[in-house]
């Protein structure tokens, strides 16, 4: 595995061992993880001459890993009785990851698949999600909170393409750095479900919102395992966003395996 994702992780475990003092009757947990998703996205970049092109980017782990500069994630909880706030950050930096294909549209409308002979892609981003939450429902069999919040990205692209000839406008190679900042509300679900007595759970969490974005949505299943300081969880974990037609990102796609450790205090 990567050594710099393996630091990563690291680094955000030894943020647990800061001792924290709550006051009675509060809760709280953080959970450094690990998220590999694979990526899928439609980004359009609008050029001086008056076309655009758009790259659908399709990466995974084995790909980007290499291309990693520095990544971080880390959720947490504070909860007083019935209610909550948690959140959740992530950030990552890759460099020069290889694009799959390039379409080109055209100044007066209509797209053109072309031959890739090179393209790369680097990018930048952040990912904030934060939202109070009250507990609708609690037993030995599980429980579940309804949340209300905001999801927050920013992602900074620069694109190096190159294609087998130019499109109208569109010239063969050329390079562009563009950065966007998107915000939406969220509403959703989230609990674990205790389908037998022992320390096995089953997390799962679902959000619904809009913004910036005409629609995006999050959801994850995993299986829990309960020690006295916390758990351990494996997850796979889906995040999608529908942006329409905007300057940076149309459609951008994460999902893929997580794994976390929660601390409790």
């Amino acid at each position: 595995m990567n050594y710099r994702v393996l630091n990563v992780f690291v680094l955000a475990t030894s943020l647990c061992t800061v001792s924290v003092h709550a006051e009675e009757g509060w809760t709280f947990s953080l959970t450094p993880y690990l998220w590999l998703p694979t990526i899928k996205g439609e980004m359009a970049f609008s050029i001086p001459s008056g076309g655009s092109g758009s790259p659908n980017l399709e990466t995974g782990p084995s790909d980007y890993l290499s291309d990693l500069n520095f990544g971080f994630m880390l959720s947490g909880e504070a909860r007083k009785g019935t209610w909550s706030l948690f959140g959740d950050l992530i950030y990552l930096d890759i460099a020069g990851a290889k694009t799959n294909t390039v379409s080109v549209n055209l100044p007066g409308g209509g797209s053109v698949p072309v031959v890739d002979t090179g393209s790369e892609t680097s990018v930048s981003g952040t990912l904030l999600t934060l939202a109070p939450g009250y507990r609708l429902y609690s037993s030995a069999r599980g429980n579940m909170d309804l949340f209300g919040g905001l999801r927050y990205m920013r992602v900074k692209a620069d694109v190096d393409w190159r294609i087998s000839g130019p499109v109208g406008a569109f010239p063969a190679t050329g390079a562009i750095e563009e950065d966007q900042h998107i915000t939406d509300g969220i509403i959703g679900i989230r609990g674990r479900i205790r389908p037998a007595s022992g320390k096995w759970s089953l997390p799962y969490y679902l959000d619904l919102g809009t913004g910036s974005s005409d629609f995006t949505w999050q959801a994850f299943l995993g299986a829990s395992y309960s020690y006295s300081w916390g758990d351990i969880t494996l997850a796979y974990r889906q995040l999608k966003f529908d942006l329409g037609s905007h300057d940076l990102v149309n459609d951008l796609t994460f999902k893929g395996p997580m794994l976390g450790a929660s601390f409790h205090f």
